[in-house]
């Protein structure tokens, strides 16, 4: 992989794959919405979905790792589907055109577990994503692979896990009662190292891979592992899940009457207490794969990342002085 075009390079995922094509010898080009300074040599500006790229931007690229898309969110009066749609499925599309005409040969999809879900669950999100995998597969691209990413954490996240971790912080998350849900989850780094991974293994070529630590994760196990990061001793008392329950509904409420998302909504819940835990073994089995990271030993890095003091909880149970100023992620 001499020269790699990395779509969403100034994203979280997006950084971290760029920095490790960097540090392999791969000329790196950024494409995104907005120019930004990043792990990568060039950087070109296109918004996929409205702009077909031309082929001068894929010009000498020998490899493709599509990674631009819209986030998640739930399905709301905000949410459109035709953005979707529009992101996933025509930016795919025009994206493959273009890498097919100007001869590229390797080509990584980045998907989401959600494609997985029953057909009953099915949301515009998770729909775009999968018939922009299906384009992918059968694109006349001599290599393709799609990959399925998991819960992505480690240095530099943003998103529930910080949410969680800030209300740990302020007393507002207590320890949860009768959940024992899973869950998978991946390290950021790992998830870029399985990218360039299949981009390179023949096996891996017009494959479909979840990727995942190989362990499943409860919501009170997550919420333990910040707890002792940020210092929080954990409280005896542990809530009922259907006190919570009910406060989601209370929230449900509030968001109806406010017009406005609240902190702790039925949707937002259910992220924390539900499972989702997929099958991540065909990677490891197949292709060798095998993750470095667990949510421990990433988990200090998360929540200085975060802006929050490390505070260490003396014997008598107190919040000590902050023994370690906050520390920027690396």
């Amino acid at each position: 992989m001499k020269q790699c075009l990395v779509t969403g390079a100034s994203g979280f995922v997006g950084r971290i794959v760029c920095a490790g094509l960097a540090e392999r010898g791969s000329l790196v080009r950024a494409l995104m919405r907005h120019r930004e300074e990043g792990p990568w040599r060039e950087s070109v500006q296109c918004e996929l979905g409205r702009d077909a790229p031309g082929t001068e931007i894929l010009a000498g690229i020998d490899t493709v790792f599509h990674l631009a898309g819209k986030a998640h969110v739930p399905v709301g009066p905000t949410d459109d589907p035709l953005e979707y749609q529009r992101i996933h499925v025509q930016g795919t599309r025009d994206l493959l055109a273009a890498a097919a005409d100007a001869g590229v040969q390797r080509f990584v999809f980045f998907s989401s577990v959600k494609v997985l879900d029953p057909p009953a669950d099915d949301t515009p999100y998770s729909a775009s994503k999968r018939e922009a995998e299906q384009l992918v597969l059968q694109s006349a691209i001599p290599h393709v692979c799609v990959l399925r990413p998991a819960l992505v954490y480690g240095p530099g996240h943003r998103g529930n896990l910080e949410r969680m971790a800030r209300a740990i912080d302020r007393g507002l998350f207590p320890s949860l009662a009768s959940v024992d849900n899973r869950r998978s989850m991946v390290d950021v780094r790992d998830l870029a190292g399985a990218a360039l991974l299949v981009a390179q293994h023949p096996k891996a070529n017009r494959r479909c891979y979840v990727v995942g630590d190989g362990r499943p994760y409860s919501t009170p196990e997550i919420r333990e592992a910040l707890a002792r990061a940020l210092g929080r001793q954990s409280a005896g008392l542990r809530v009922p899940l259907k006190v919570l329950r009910y406060a989601a509904r209370l929230g449900d409420l509030a968001g109806r009457v406010s017009g406005r998302r609240v902190a702790l909504d039925s949707a937002t819940l259910e992220k924390l207490v539900g499972s989702a835990w997929y099958d991540d073994s065909p990677l490891m089995k197949e292709l060798g794969f095998v993750p470095s990271y667990r949510l421990q030993d990433a988990v200090d890095e998360m929540v200085a990342g975060f802006g929050l003091r490390d505070r260490r909880v003396d014997p008598d149970g107190r919040r000590g002085v902050d023994s370690n100023p906050t520390v920027p992620s690396e």
